[in-house]
């Protein structure tokens, strides 16, 4: 393997870093925004609910430790990812819900979401192992990032699925593997969160945010 610089390898690092992270910020938020929801529920439903949410909360407090001094600016940089890839998230929910009315389910708005977390989670388990996988071909430092990834949400998620669908005949769900919408909207999602120039511009973005603000209170220190 031809020998990088260290410039290299810190962008490397730098880049499988804010992408993982940012996913899992994503994923983070996905799971909260359920939980008036779940809180309807039943008492299982509520319980494999109760330990994605445990594994969120710990998931944000080390995402604290790891920007502790530029939280503001990950912070805009996420912001900014989302203006992006929020919108083509809700339209995969949206795809699902169609569906699911269409089989004529019932909770097909609530039970769509519980879907979407299933495959957003999947989607950010397989993404990330092939960030890391990417980046430990540059660089042996990359192993490091082991302890950003969330892989045991997915499994969790899976299991939270089959409880909230286990009243739905198997044929309406298996259904929404071969949905063109659906496919399409998944497809879409993909691809607009990995993009590296959406990466770059929200980057970018975030800096100058930071660097504005910065600017201004040592203006108001001084």
């Amino acid at each position: 393997m031809e020998k990088i610089t260290k410039t290299q390898e810190s962008n490397v690092i730098a880049y499988a870093t804010h992408d993982i992270m940012y996913m899992n910020d994503m994923l983070c938020n996905i799971t909260k925004s359920l939980r008036d929801d779940v809180k309807k529920r039943d008492k299982e439903a509520n319980k494999i609910y109760g330990a994605i949410h445990k594994r969120v909360k710990k998931h944000l407090d080390e995402q604290i430790r790891v920007f502790s001094v530029h939280i503001g600016y990950f912070a805009d940089f996420c912001a900014h990812m989302d203006d992006f890839c929020e919108p083509k998230y809700l339209s995969l929910v949206k795809a699902i819900e169609r569906r699911l009315k269409a089989e004529n389910v019932s909770d097909a708005s609530y039970l769509a979401k519980v879907e979407a977390l299933r495959v957003f989670a999947n989607f950010v388990k397989v993404s990330t192992e092939d960030i890391v996988k990417s980046a430990r071909s540059v660089t042996p430092k990359a192993y490091a990032l082991d302890v950003f990834t969330l892989h045991d949400i997915a499994r969790i998620a899976n299991n939270f699925m089959l409880w909230e669908f286990r009243k739905v005949e198997k044929a309406k769900y298996d259904c929404l593997d071969t949905d063109a919408g659906i496919i399409d909207a998944y497809k879409e999602m993909c691809e607009t969160i990995i993009d590296y120039g959406i990466f770059v511009q929200s980057s970018n973005a975030a800096v100058k945010e930071n660097y504005e603000e910065e600017k201004e209170n040592v203006g108001k220190n001084e």
